[in-house]
């Protein structure tokens, strides 16, 4: 019983040489099919757009199929200076995503599918410099106090995109264009000033907020244009 176990595990042994041996070879030996080979190894590299500046890693185990992994900051704080107020709006951030890909053609050319998820929302802090309405009410800068806002929809969403890649040579330049559904804006506000805990003045800002989120219900997508160079590790 013992030889007939070791004969079943050369033998296993041997198909199994044969079948990668099989597979190996069954590649057309032409260029395209050896720069499918070399994009195949995992890569890693900077991108730029919408989403920030980050890193972003990537792979493509098949011809036609791919996945990445991204993470970008938007190293960005405005600042609002009007009239009757002043402060700093800041963007959501780091904005992460995980996305595959499907190259129909075998090429560059292919288009994604997956998440997206966005941290914290857009935030702002504003002071008002002088006397605000609110709700059709007036109100001073010491009853308000300073205002702390967020703007946030799904913080994770689904993306549909699509984009080309290079897919031969060590140093691989990429583009990708699409849109992630974040649903519609919601939106919440704490302020600091003497009024926070009045139920009237509350109540016109919940007004007010009510009227802000039914202007901005149309904002349901978040656009993602990037471009990066990749560098394909592995090999020369």
């Amino acid at each position: 019983m013992a030889c007939e176990g070791t004969f079943r595990t050369k033998l296993a042994l041997v198909w199994g040489c044969a079948l990668v041996i099989g597979a190996v070879t069954a590649f057309p030996a032409d260029a395209e099919a050896q720069d499918w080979i070399e994009t195949a190894k995992p890569s890693v590299g900077v991108a730029v757009g919408t989403a920030g500046v980050g890193l972003e890693a990537g792979v493509r185990p098949w011809e036609r199929v791919g996945a990445r992994f991204g993470i970008g900051w938007i190293p960005y704080e405005g600042d609002i200076d009007e009239d009757d107020v002043m402060g700093t709006i800041s963007p959501p951030s780091p904005i992460t995503r995980l996305v595959a890909d499907l190259f129909p053609l075998a090429g560059g050319f292919h288009l994604s599918a997956g998440l997206h998820r966005y941290s914290g929302g857009v935030s702002a802090r504003v002071v008002a410099r002088d006397s605000v309405e609110i709700n059709d009410r007036e109100y001073s800068p010491e009853e308000v106090g300073e205002v702390r806002a967020r703007v946030w929809g799904n913080e994770t969403a689904p993306y549909l995109g699509l984009g080309w890649q290079g897919h031969s040579g060590r140093i691989q330049p990429h583009l990708q264009v699409g849109v992630a559904f974040t649903g519609s804006p919601r939106i919440t506000v704490n302020v600091t000033g003497a009024l926070a805990d009045d139920p009237t003045f509350q109540s016109d800002l919940d007004r007010e907020i009510q009227d802000a989120e039914e202007e901005i219900e149309s904002y349901r997508y978040f656009p993602h244009l990037s471009f990066g160079l990749r560098i394909r590790l592995g090999g020369p």
